[in-house]
């Protein structure tokens, strides 16, 4: 495969209409550098392009990134009169190898994706977000953000308790860690906003109930001696939906206006490309729920 091959699979995974099965052959899953909602994905060794050429040298989400960047630019300048949003967030807002949320939002709203990592730890994801309000003047920020600290490994090992009597089976440390270190990064992250434009609506949303059977979820839970699978997954839902509920008191007690919450719990269903991703039916709905939100703000 040439270089300009992997360039014009690169502009179709781009495009709202292409064809993302066109990379899988193209893309690998770096397991060992990844997290569960932050993938790294490389070039397969098969189909690397020559070491001088520039695409050997970046990460292909990057790379995508840009072309999605330059997709808003296009669109703004030949018009455009919909709805324009910034989209900042973990994977669930850039997944290259099915259509996801943002790729199938773009068909209908023209968004600025900056999605690189979850803006309420990373520093340099947050300020890209802050300084790209004023220059984009969205109608909203969308925010996906939270589930690398519920399902990374060794927190989900710490938050699940076989042998507690707690709803769900969780250890004492979860509302801990809720209440005292990841609603407060939230908080953060909305007033800095806040801090930026003072109206701008803020759309965060709440994970779909994922299905434990990898190595992200399935396997941490065994090791804390929870093997079964209908065990496993209703820990998961219970963990989904206390997360939610906390985000629903972070944003009534905030003090803020213009904060959503977009409910994508129950509308994945089985539609699932694996443990925490959806397939591209699954991301299609999850794109619905804030295609709704996003309509119910004008």
């Amino acid at each position: 495969m040439t270089p300009a091959t992997f360039a014009q699979l690169l502009q179709q995974i781009a495009d709202p209409d292409g064809d993302p099965e066109l990379l899988a052959e193209t893309l690998v899953f770096d397991s060992g550098q990844s997290g569960p909602l932050s993938p790294i994905l490389r070039l397969n060794p098969r189909f690397h392009p020559a070491v001088d050429d520039p695409l050997a040298f970046e990460s292909v989400s990057d790379h995508l990134r840009r072309l999605r960047q330059r997709r808003f630019f296009t669109r703004i300048a030949r018009g455009w009169s919909g709805a324009r949003v910034i989209a900042q967030g973990d994977s669930w807002f850039q997944f290259p190898l099915v259509r996801d949320t943002i790729r199938q939002l773009d068909r209908d709203h023209a968004v600025y994706c900056l999605s690189a990592a979850d803006p309420v730890h990373n520093p340099a994801a947050q300020a890209a977000l802050l300084s790209a309000i004023p220059e984009i003047r969205p109608d909203a920020v969308l925010i996906s953000a939270g589930g690398s600290d519920l399902f990374g490994s060794s927190r989900l090992k710490a938050l699940a308790d076989p042998t507690s009597a707690a709803p769900g089976g969780f250890s004492a440390y979860l509302d801990h860690f809720l209440l005292r270190d990841l609603m407060p990064r939230f908080l953060e992250l909305f007033r800095r906003v806040r801090a930026i434009d003072a109206q701008v609506p803020i759309l965060l949303h709440s994970y779909a109930y994922p299905i434990p059977r990898g190595i992200w979820l399935s396997r941490p839970l065994e090791d804390v001696g929870i093997s079964d699978r209908q065990q496993q997954g209703s820990l998961i839902r219970a963990l989904i939906d206390h997360f939610h509920a906390q985000l629903q008191a972070c944003i009534a007690t905030s003090g803020l206006e213009y904060l959503h919450l977009v409910d994508c719990r129950a509308v994945v269903g089985g539609n699932w490309f694996d443990e925490l991703h959806p397939n591209h039916q699954g991301f299609e709905q999850v794109a619905q729920c804030f295609r709704l939100a996003i309509a119910g703000l004008r």
